[in-house]
This record gives structure tokens, sequence and C-alpha cells, in this order.
């Protein structure tokens, strides 16, 4: 089914510093889409304490503030309230998700559409750390596990991961975790024998901080596993 639709869906907890970068780059890649796909963007403000809320209010995008202080139950919020506001099948909508710390590329929506068109109900996308957090020993280790500076075709983040509509509704959707809700709810839609395609094209350019928002995650990965792998 030819995709209609796509919502792009960003949870947002005190990101004042990065927050910048990602709406700029999220706009970029709108303006991209054809015409003929309508593009709407859900800005979800998960109990922040900063700047966050002021920064969102400075573009046109739709916002939602709750107070989870989970990434899932934010995420799952951000995806329930543009489901809601749908009005096409849900076949035809794709839910595009990124992080508030990360900066999509310009085809990144453009890419995912491409995709979801020839017939996939998951597509998982790769990522490029943006290198300000790293060590020198951090950065060696990162090349000498991923060459060409972009991860591993499979793995599954979060700042690049979209989804159909009708996939999203049938395992459920995100559940409401600290951490990991995006690997679970890949894991279902892998469970139900839906089409899943891995991507390294147009990979999202990512923080490379050691202290994330959740108590592991990619940050947890950078500051521990890349070192011990």
């Amino acid at each position: 089914m030819v995709i209609e639709q796509i919502a792009i869906v960003v949870p947002i907890r005190d990101e004042e510093e990065l927050l910048p970068r990602c709406l700029a780059a999220i706009s970029r890649a709108v303006e991209n889409v054809p015409k003929s796909v309508k593009v709407s963007t859900m800005l979800v403000l998960d109990s922040c304490s900063d700047r966050s809320g002021a920064i969102t209010e400075m573009w046109s995008f739709d916002t939602l503030t709750v107070a989870a202080n989970t990434v899932g139950c934010a995420r799952a919020e951000g995806v329930s309230a543009v489901l809601a506001r749908s009005r096409i099948g849900l076949d035809s909508f794709w839910i595009a998700n990124t992080d508030a710390d990360s900066a999509v590329p310009r085809d990144w929506l453009t890419h995912q559409l491409e995709i979801a068109d020839a017939g996939a109900a998951l597509v998982l996308g790769a990522i490029r750390p943006d290198e300000t957090g790293f060590s020198i020993r951090q950065r060696q280790r990162w090349y000498q596990m991923h060459p060409s500076g972009i991860s591993h075709g499979g793995d599954v983040y979060g700042a690049n991961l979209g989804i159909r509509g009708s996939a999203y509704r049938a395992v459920g959707g995100f559940e409401a975790v600290s951490e990991d809700e995006d690997v679970g709810l890949v894991a279902r839609v892998r469970d139900a024998g839906l089409p899943i395609v891995a991507t390294r094209g147009h990979p999202v350019l990512t923080s490379s901080r050691v202290a994330g928002r959740t108590p592991g995650g990619y940050a947890r990965y950078l500051r521990e596993d890349l070192l011990n792998a």
C-alpha cells in the first residue's frame, strides 16, 4: 500500500542544547517530501525542566506535553496522538521516529518512503555518531568496528526507525518502558512475520555523549560496550 501520510514523532527530555539541530534537520527533510504526501511532526515534551519547551515554540510543529519520565511512554503518547488525528487507513500511514539529540539527513523521509512504498512494514535505519563526546579510545574502537563510520545494518535505533501504522497497531505499539522500547517493538513486528527492511542509506547523525537520558541505551553502549567489544 502506497504511503499517503507521514507523521514524525520525537520524544524530548531536557534537550535544549541539541534540540535546535534536530528541528532544523527535520524541517529540511519535510521540505524534501513530495507534495502528494502529507507530513506532520509531533514533538513530545516529557518532564522537561530546561528550555526545550521554549525552543519548540519557535517552530510550527505540533507539541504534546507529558510527565511520563520514560522514553517508551513518550513515544507511545506521541504516536497515539498522531494516529488519533488520521483520517486515512493505517496501511497508508507511516510513522517516522527519531530522537531530539539527533539530526536526520535531508533524504531521510524520502528514503523511508521509497522502502515503505515497496511493501515494508518497518524500516531499520542506521546512525552515525557526531563524535563530539568521543575520547580518542572510543573513536578508535568505533572505526575499528564500523570502518565507514556508520552503524551495522539491522541494528535497532529509535533515532532512525520507521513503521507502517497498521503494523504498529497490530503489535501493540511502543511499551511504556524506560529503555529498549524500540527493540521490543521490532521484536514483536518480527515475531508477527511482517516485512522488515534494514538500510544503511541516509544514516541519522546522533549524539555521542556517554551520559544519556536513560539508564542504558546508546550512551551506555558508547560508554561501556564499545570499549569492551
